[in-house]
């Protein structure tokens, strides 16, 4: 999961505090918790999980191109970056 993904999911802007973060990531795991989607709620763990790297480290995380979501974005990308 890419950083931009990750704030994404939580809702959260570029540069907001980690307090911020973990309030939005308890709504939302909580909304997911009692007949919710695991799937919503697993998706939620993980951008906190990302983030979590990025505020620690300061290293933003970009996908690898293995990752992206279809062949056509890929070749978009990969083609850009060719020119």
């Amino acid at each position: 999961m890419t950083e931009q993904e990750a704030r994404q999911i939580l809702g959260i802007e570029e540069g907001a505090a980690w307090e911020e973060i973990l309030k939005k990531y308890d709504v939302l795991f909580e909304k997911n918790a009692k007949n919710g989607s695991f799937y919503l709620q697993s998706k939620v763990h993980r951008a906190k999980e990302c983030l979590e790297v990025v505020y620690r480290e300061g290293v933003p995380i970009i996908a690898p191109n293995h990752l992206y979501q279809t062949h056509q974005e890929f070749h978009r990308v990969a083609s850009t970056d060719a020119g």
